[in-house]
């Protein structure tokens, strides 16, 4: 039996890149949470954080350690 099956599921962090209007690329860190035995949500609540000044500083790091 597999975790959904058993009724487990541990959120996972996932990393995307979104256009802005303005035409410039965000990173966002999503994770969802399964909150489907929550009387008052009955779903999935997605998180969505903005992480694009931390990703554009790793880069910057790794350039400068190249």
């Amino acid at each position: 039996m597999n975790e959904a099956e058993e009724g487990r599921w541990a959120p996972t962090p996932s990393i995307y890149r979104v256009k802005h209007a303005n035409g410039s690329w965000r990173s966002f860190n999503l994770t969802a949470s399964r909150q489907t035995d929550h009387a008052d949500i009955g779903g999935f609540v997605i998180t969505a954080v903005d992480i694009t000044e931390r990703v554009e500083a790793e880069d910057r790091l790794r350039r400068s350690e190249a």
